[in-house]
């Protein structure tokens, strides 16, 4: 599926995609989001984009390991949204494409994500959250809830080692030694990710990618709170 919006004129809309439409006037805002995408909407990376032949095999196949590329006019990034579902001890990672150019943003995913639903419904009620803004803010609405995700998953990880600890003390067996085995795979899984993904939000708030903006300059206090902002980095607690 499909989903493109545009904002002009301090107002979002959602259209129908056309390569026309990039040739827009520059200071108007692109986001393409494709979930799910039909052979034919997966070509829109080749034309009228032109994405590098290797980050589009690495959009459409599954990466497990997260990656920032920094392409002339774009960069490319890998991350990888998380759901612990403790009802069937199953530890799911989904992962999250991007392309960011100066006033364009693609994402690409595999099923639905919750801070892609939310940038959505804003954007369908015209609210200028992020978009308005620029790309590079609505990429980090999108980065900002992704890692805030992380948390509930990682309180019902804490809860199932608890549970195995007091088994362990209390009547040890030998599922209780395969659910150990399962909770290491889990964390090591986790830590994978994490210490990448905090690099690749460094990186983006270091300011050397030139389709990210600079942090204000009129004042200490701006400065602050819009770098900080991006240097929020995902939680590497386990």
């Amino acid at each position: 599926m499909l989903t493109y919006y545009r904002c002009r004129g301090g107002h979002i809309e959602r259209a129908e995609f056309d390569a026309e439409t990039l040739k827009e006037a520059a200071d108007t805002l692109h986001w393409m989001d494709l979930e799910d995408p039909t052979i034919k909407e997966a070509t829109f990376l080749e034309d009228p984009f032109h994405f590098h032949p290797l980050a589009i095999e690495d959009t459409l196949a599954e990466v497990h390991h997260p990656k920032l590329d920094d392409y002339d006019g774009y960069v490319f990034l890998i991350v990888h949204a998380i759901r612990f579902d403790a009802p069937t001890d199953q530890f799911i990672t989904r992962e999250l494409d991007v392309f960011l150019g100066p006033n364009y943003l693609v994402t690409h995913h595999n099923g639905p994500l919750r801070p892609i639903a939310t940038a959505r419904d804003q954007c369908n009620k015209d609210i200028q959250a992020a978009f308005g803004r620029g790309v590079d803010f609505l990429l980090h609405q999108i980065l900002d809830q992704l890692f805030d995700d992380y948390f509930p998953s990682l309180d019902a990880l804490e809860d199932k080692i608890q549970l195995v600890q007091v088994e362990v003390f209390e009547n040890p067996t030998q599922d209780t030694l395969d659910r150990i085995f399962a909770l290491k795979k889990d964390i090591l899984q986790l830590r994978r990710l994490c210490l990448p993904q905090r690099e690749i939000v460094n990186r983006l708030a270091r300011g050397d990618l030139k389709v990210v903006s600079p942090p204000p300059s009129t004042s200490a206090t701006s400065t602050t709170t819009s770098t900080a902002s991006w240097r929020r980095p995902p939680p590497t607690r386990t």
